[in-house]
């Protein structure tokens, strides 16, 4: 049985509006949510014919997002990596956080990160938590508020 695409178009509305430029280049002009693909991403929602779960989408200009759709270099665990690096700091940003860098994990080549990685997205999105589009958009605010008060 084909797994249920999550739909979450309020969340989507609010990464547009915290995340307005590319995170892989800082672009400001033609930003859109790019949903992940690439290795393990039947874990997030994507099949054949359809997109990734939309909490799995990364801010990125036109042309980031064309490089990354079109497997210019292949499906590599460095390829996902960047992906999901997109998708990490574009909810950082959403959460209120300013990100300076990003640690490459030492078994990228094994893959056990990106298992590791879509298994946690998927229970974040599926735990008592977030029963819902508007748990997910309220965490993410608080975490944005948070944020804001303490300057971290």
């Amino acid at each position: 049985m084909k797994q249920q695409r999550l739909k979450l178009p309020k969340y989507l509305a609010v990464v547009a509006k915290y995340a307005p430029n590319c995170v892989a280049c800082g672009a400001t002009e033609g930003v859109q949510n790019a949903h992940y693909s690439g290795l393990y991403s039947e874990k997030l929602g994507n099949g054949m014919g359809s997109k990734s779960h939309d909490y799995c989408v990364a801010r990125l200009c036109r042309p980031c997002h064309q490089a990354m759709d079109s497997y210019a270099n292949g499906n590599s665990a460095e390829r996902a990596y960047q992906f999901v690096t997109h998708i990490w700091v574009t909810l950082q940003e959403v959460a209120g956080a300013k990100v300076n860098f990003v640690v490459t994990p030492n078994d990228l080549k094994e893959q056990k990160w990106l298992k590791e990685v879509a298994t946690g997205l998927t229970w974040l999105i599926t735990s008592d938590s977030f029963v819902d589009e508007q748990g997910l958009i309220e965490y993410l605010a608080s975490k944005r508020n948070f944020v804001e008060r303490n300057g971290k």
